[in-house]
């Protein structure tokens, strides 16, 4: 890995945040060159505030997810569930009730970063400590639908 501590632009920011989405190959070589790209945040119109692993998060993308955490992104409670991180994640509501309609990027809710993972153990915690059920359309993501928030 790079010693380079420097950033980039913010449009490079910017796309390197886009392809946290869906790009482990782009992602790594981005992070291969500028390490610290992995603390940054998107000043997209829509997404600001997004962070690379919130965005991996949202979509379900766990390589790219625990990329990030390999090389010093900060852990995030909708990442922590998309993840399945039963413990760390039970013992945050346990701590803080609203927790459980807590939200990450594009506010959406941690509700669904667990059922667009799969997360069903924790999808059911989350309801069963009064994370709101709410219904929308939905829009498609590989073989798995998702709420459209």
């Amino acid at each position: 890995m790079s010693s380079n501590t420097a950033l980039p632009d913010q449009d490079t920011i910017n796309q390197f945040i886009i392809r946290c989405h869906f790009d482990l190959a782009a992602v790594q070589a981005a992070v291969a060159e500028y390490p610290a790209l992995v603390g940054t945040v998107s000043s997209v119109p829509g997404a600001e505030g997004e962070t690379p692993l919130g965005a991996a998060a949202h979509v379900g993308n766990r390589a790219i997810a625990e990329y990030l955490l390999d090389h010093g992104a900060e852990l995030e409670f909708c990442a922590a569930v998309m993840l399945g991180m039963d413990d760390y994640v039970r013992a945050i509501v346990d701590a803080d009730p609203g927790m459980a309609n807590a939200s990450g990027a594009h506010t959406i809710p941690a509700l669904n970063h667990a059922t667009v993972a799969g997360q069903a153990g924790l999808a059911r915690y989350l309801v069963e400590r009064g994370a709101a059920v709410t219904g929308g359309r939905c829009m498609a993501r590989s073989t798995r639908v998702m709420p459209k928030w």
